[in-house]
């Protein structure tokens, strides 16, 4: 009896050890919320590169290229952020030729001097109806700022298992 006991023990320490080193590799789940996101109608207001991008925002005074490319109504959803508790991502999926593209935001986490955002880039099915317009799909994110994350980061963008774009930023 003592001896199956001792066995279940190891067995648990085992598994309890295993699965803290898979959390740690994963790294930290950061919380977030969507602020907006879009297809990117044509529209004065929209991101004109054919190559995804990330914009971070970590204070009001918003980058001058990003006034170009966002509405003003999501401009000034970023305007009204608390800075001292969160920062603003901004993902811009490039421009598409037809109407059915979409970007969706699924996890957050932060690693050692990383930050990854993790999407899914939507493309329309062969099969579905789509209008042949100039489109900019965009996702604009809220993520909040724990004690910890401040100082320099890689921000990474991995979009359906591929990291597409990398960029260092600091948070205040």
């Amino acid at each position: 009896m003592v001896g199956k006991i001792s066995v279940w023990a190891t067995v648990f320490l085992l598994v309890s050890l295993c699965s803290c080193t898979t959390q740690k590799e994963q790294g930290d789940h950061l919380v977030w919320e969507k602020l907006a996101d879009d297809w990117g109608a044509p529209m004065e207001h929209s991101y004109k590169g054919s190559v995804p991008q990330l914009w971070i925002v970590t204070a009001p005074d918003i980058n001058s290229s990003l006034l170009d490319q966002l509405d003003p109504s999501y401009l000034e959803l970023i305007r009204q952020t608390d800075f001292s508790a969160f920062f603003i991502t901004v993902i811009y999926q490039g421009q598409k030729g037809s109407t059915g593209y979409s970007i969706e935001v699924t996890d957050v986490q932060r690693g050692d001097n990383t930050i990854t955002i993790y999407a899914q880039f939507h493309e329309p099915a062969p099969d579905s109806l789509t209008n042949p317009l100039i489109t900019s799909p965009y996702y604009i994110l809220k993520v909040e700022k724990p004690e910890s994350v401040k100082g320099e980061f890689t921000f990474i963008l991995v979009a359906d298992g591929v990291e597409i774009a990398r960029q260092e930023h600091v948070i205040p």
